[in-house]
């Protein structure tokens, strides 16, 4: 025990293999099989994880620890990619207080990994029943409103990303909610359905909006996680018990550090995702709320893809009844810009 509090587990693996060995048969091991579980989970030793896991709970079956040794062995299944052997085990603490909502959870990721859509889907429904109201459950959210876009499934999609945006707090990955929200747009507006299209640009938050709901994640998990660390150093026999939620909170606060970095590295996305705005508008038939989007994009953003700007501007302009001189003037603005522009003879005409 020495060794995995240390954090030494390969050292803890070998001494509790070794205490197997000697051991008779009939003896009280339940504690050290555990120990060797967790010590082979947190070595990343998954395939020894899967074989210790699996030995504990055939010798142990109602053993103290059979709740945290099935969701141990469903997190190493999923990292060993053994998904059938993940939705085994996550489905047996679906109707567990404790672990119910991160089985659900795991359990349709697993099935989504696999291949398999549809009880993806029916897990998620399930994990859903009382609404969004942890980040276990909008996470579960956002997982679903991909596999519903996934599916072509655009109307219970662009449902599913409204309530999460009301929670979107709660949410680990704020960064793939607007990315999710335009590529669904985008399919609407192509798909000439402009007011869907407008529905989803509507749920994209703001930058410095996305960095903060980020950051503001990133810290709750680390309380969680110091929480638990301080729960282990009170009470070393706890250690086993937190250790494959501690590797998922790890795993959590490294991924969306990394997606902050690099989101934080991107250009700004408010100009691109104003002229899908003014775009969707036009074609809705919202002439002037298109005109709008397209004089505050000019104002605000002057050399950011100022051509389809001013292309834009004259179609709007042009449907919305401006005057012939008006609509004139702002042709030929457009013309002596770009001369040689694939849209000049649509402006000339």
């Amino acid at each position: 025990m020495q060794a995995f509090g240390s954090g030494d587990y390969p050292k803890a693996i070998s001494s509790m293999e070794a205490i197997l060995a000697k051991a008779g048969e009939g003896a009280q091991l339940e504690t050290v099989y555990y120990t060797l579980c967790a010590a082979a989970f947190n070595a990343g030793d998954y395939p020894k994880a899967i074989d210790a896991l699996e030995k504990y709970l055939q010798k142990y079956p109602k053993g103290e620890k059979r709740t945290e040794a099935l969701f141990s062995l469903g997190m190493a299944a999923m990292q060993a990619k053994e998904f059938a052997k993940a939705i085994t085990a996550f489905k047996a603490l679906e109707n567990d207080p404790g672990y119910g909502e991160r089985a659900l959870s795991s359990e349709a990721t697993a099935a989504k990994e696999s291949g398999n859509l549809d009880e993806a889907i029916q897990i998620l429904n399930r994990l859903l029943a009382k609404g969004i109201h942890d980040p276990e459950t909008a996470n579960g959210a956002m997982l679903l409103a991909g596999i519903y876009a996934q599916k072509k499934d655009g109307e219970k999609a662009i449902e599913m990303l409204r309530k999460i945006r009301e929670q979107a707090m709660m949410l680990d990955n704020v960064v793939k909610l607007n990315a999710l929200a335009i590529e669904l747009g985008d399919g609407f507006l192509q798909g000439n359905q402009p007011d869907q299209a407008l529905a989803c640009y509507s749920l994209v938050q703001s930058k410095p909006e996305v960095i903060r709901l980020q950051q503001s994640r990133i810290a709750a998990m680390q309380k969680q996680l110091d929480a638990n660390l301080a729960t282990m150093r009170a009470d070393p026999k706890k250690a086993l018990d937190l250790a494959a939620e501690n590797e998922q909170i790890r795993q959590g606060i490294a991924q969306t550090q990394k997606m902050v970095t690099d989101f934080q590295g991107q250009p700004d996305f408010e100009p691109t995702l104003w002229l899908r705005l003014a775009r969707a508008f036009s074609d809705s038939g919202k002439k002037w709320e298109a005109l709008t989007v397209y004089n505050e994009l000019l104002r605000k953003y002057p050399q950011v893809d100022r051509e389809n700007t001013l292309y834009g501007l004259v179609i709007a302009a042009a449907d919305a009844g401006f005057t012939a001189e008006k609509t004139r003037a702002l042709c030929d603005a457009f013309l002596k810009e770009f001369p040689s522009s694939k849209n000049a003879p649509t402006v000339a005409y």
